[in-house]
């Protein structure tokens, strides 16, 4: 009787182990289906992204003008033209000049009634120039030297010339126009 129980003990034993085999399966199956499910979603979720992002960009749905008559009117309108007074002509001696520092800018005259502005900064190292002479603007920091009459360089280290400003006499007031 022992064998016969010792057999229904292996028997047995065989049993439990293939029903938990056949278990390990399930479960195995089970998360593979899982897991493709998920991939599924975040796949599918990605697809939506993409196509959401491909709609936004899709002609007709910009806020760019539709046409390209609408964007050539839009860039003819002209904007309004007003002349700003820099100082009074009487204000800048013939053969010198005047530091304007609310606008940044030197005007000069070097001869009667010859009127040349230009930026007031150095290009060597942005100091305002402040010396000016019938034929001559300085520079106080370095010694740069620039022509009154072109704002080029006529003594360095300054490598380039001071930047020219349009100006016009209207009355007795040197103007610039501003746009």
């Amino acid at each position: 009787m022992q064998s016969h129980g010792g057999d229904l003990g292996e028997s047995a034993s065989s049993e439990e182990m293939s029903r938990q085999q056949a278990e390990r399966t399930a479960h195995a199956d089970s998360a593979a289906r899982q897991s493709v499910h998920r991939r599924t979603v975040i796949v599918g979720t990605g697809a939506i992204t993409a196509a959401g992002v491909l709609a936004a960009c899709a002609p007709g749905t910009s806020s760019q003008p539709k046409s390209v008559e609408s964007a050539q009117t839009a860039a003819s309108v002209e904007v309004p033209v007003q002349s700003v007074a820099l100082a009074a002509t009487a204000d800048v001696p013939v053969g010198s000049g005047l530091r304007v520092p609310q606008r940044e800018l030197v005007i000069v005259q070097p001869q009667e009634g010859e009127f040349y502005a230009y930026g007031e900064r150095c290009p060597h190292a942005g100091c305002a120039v402040a010396t000016f002479t019938d034929a001559e603007i300085l520079c106080p920091c370095h010694g740069s030297a620039f022509s009154t009459t072109t704002g080029d360089v006529l003594r360095g280290p300054a490598t380039t010339g001071l930047y020219p400003i349009e100006v016009e006499i209207a009355g007795d007031q040197i103007v610039t126009a501003v746009g």
